[in-house]
């Protein structure tokens, strides 16, 4: 028996040494092409819209199981939304031929959400912010546009590209509990 001491029972697997309630939690984030542990999560998969939708529903899931305030969860979950639709949209032009990966670390310093693709570069730092609309002038209400609001709103964006591709982050001073 390769890797057990003679006489020695086999270790249960890892999620059935947890208590049962965050063994409840280690089920429910399993996915293919997922792994998690206490403060990193990271999931891949084909750059698609419903891709894009499952990232932030699982992101969702993620940062209430970490007990995330519900508020940032809720902003965080529309954000990640929007960075993955747009990697489909734009980055890989509608073709569902190319991967996305997400990944959540929460440290002491914050949480970080990045999304990895090989797609067209877009380094969203070179996006003015949008101007205030007037809410009396219908005419300045934008009609496209808002979803990097939505992810400016929702913490420091940080972006970077480079012959392995690109990687969009979002940095939330949300620190560690």
């Amino acid at each position: 028996m390769k890797g057990r001491a003679a006489g020695r029972a086999p270790r249960p697997p890892s999620h059935a040494r947890l208590p049962p309630s965050r063994r409840a939690r280690a089920r429910r984030a399993r996915t293919p092409g997922a792994a998690v542990s206490a403060h990193h999560f990271s999931l891949a998969g084909r750059a698609s819209l419903g891709t894009a939708r499952q990232f932030a529903e699982v992101t969702a899931g993620v940062l209430r199981s970490w007990r995330v305030p519900e508020a940032r969860v809720v902003a965080l979950e529309l954000a990640v939304g929007e960075m993955a639709t747009n990697v489909c949209r734009h980055g890989y032009e509608g073709q569902e031929q190319g991967q996305m990966r997400l990944e959540l670390d929460w440290d002491a310093s914050g949480l970080r959400i990045a999304l990895a693709d090989s797609g067209r570069p877009f380094d969203p730092k070179l996006v003015a912010t949008a101007v205030a609309p007037d809410p009396a002038d219908p005419a300045t209400w934008p009609e496209r546009g808002l979803g990097l609001e939505f992810i400016r709103a929702a913490g420091r964006v940080d972006y970077r590209s480079d012959e392995k591709g690109n990687v969009f982050s979002l940095l939330v001073e949300e620190p560690l509990r």
